[in-house]
């Protein structure tokens, strides 16, 4: 039994158990995440090609060479903010972010 700040005992075996958070439970919910990420992206191409063509009188070149540039350019950042988001709530093993 170990004691916690309010005088309180406590099994150590129900303590690790409430520490622990993240590992494998969290995967269907990253992919998840990932999935509509990618269903957002092309739904966000589609209506930009049109948006470029008929608006803004782009060639379709020019606006299909604009659609294959914003996925390589957005994903470092889905990324990485997904990083620090699981850093700072004590998920990942890298750098614990303190968050106000």
């Amino acid at each position: 039994m170990a004691e916690d700040g309010s005088g309180e005992k406590k099994d150590v075996a129900v303590a690790k158990h409430a520490k622990r958070q993240g590992g494998f439970r969290t995967m269907p919910f990253i992919l998840a995440n990932d999935f509509c990420d990618r269903l957002a992206t092309v739904g966000f191409g589609s209506n930009l090609i049109s948006y470029l063509t008929l608006q803004l009188h782009l060639p379709l070149r020019g606006g299909s060479n604009i659609i294959q540039q914003l996925p390589r350019h957005g994903k470092p950042w889905t990324r990485s903010s997904a990083l620090i988001a699981d850093s700072s709530r004590g998920f990942g093993s890298g750098h614990h972010v303190r968050l106000p």
